[in-house]
This record gives C-alpha cells, structure tokens and sequence, in this order.
C-alpha cells in the first residue's frame, strides 16, 4: 500500500495520493486532507476558479507562524495564515490537487536547496 504525500516543512502533510491515482493521473498530489485549506492563487494573490492554474497557497492550524531568522523571507511566503508556496498547480472538480511545476527552479530537500 503505497502513498505519496505533498506537504512542505512550514506545513506538514497537505494531500495524499495511492499510487493507483498516481498512475492514472500524472501530476496528482492527491485529495487535500481535512482541516487543510488550498487555493489557487493568480500573480496579485486572487483566488482562481477550479481547474485554472495558479501559485499554490496552504492554510491550516499546522501552518507555521514564522521563520527563526529570517525575517524578510516572512512577507513572501507567511501571510495571513497562509503559506504561499512556489507550486503551481490546480484543484480539479473532484478536489484532486495537481501540482503542474514550479515559480521558480529552486527545491527544498531536507533542508538543502536544490
């Protein structure tokens, strides 16, 4: 029984797919998980109607608050509750988060930037 799990180090586990979803749907991250908030949001941070691409932004009591040190990263990517990742993606019908790329080409792995 095999899953993946999306999620990032300011938000914990965010979707889980099986991998029978994740053969037939490239690009899935999975059925968002309860009590985790996730919009699609356009360049000025408006949410967007289903299925449209967007900056992906997570919101829930797991979220963290803030960064040690790091101030000036605070304003990007903690804002009002939300975590504003660099994901792009979308959120189909059925509430499958699908993760289409990046804003930009930096990755966060265990802590070392990729």
């Amino acid at each position: 029984d095999l899953r993946s799990v999306y999620g990032a180090s300011e938000t914990g586990s965010v979707a889980v797919a099986g991998i029978d979803l994740l053969e037939t749907k490239p690009g899935a991250a999975g059925h968002v998980l309860p009590g985790v908030e996730v919009e699609i949001v356009d360049a000025q941070g408006t949410p967007v109607p289903l299925g449209t691409a967007g900056r992906i932004r997570i919101r829930s009591n797991r979220v963290a608050s803030d960064y040690l040190g790091a101030k000036a990263e605070r304003g990007e990517t903690l804002a009002d509750g939300w975590f504003q990742s660099n994901d792009l993606g979308r959120i189909d019908a059925d509430g499958l988060l699908m993760v289409d790329g990046r804003l930009d080409d930096m990755m966060n792995l265990c802590g070392h930037k990729v």
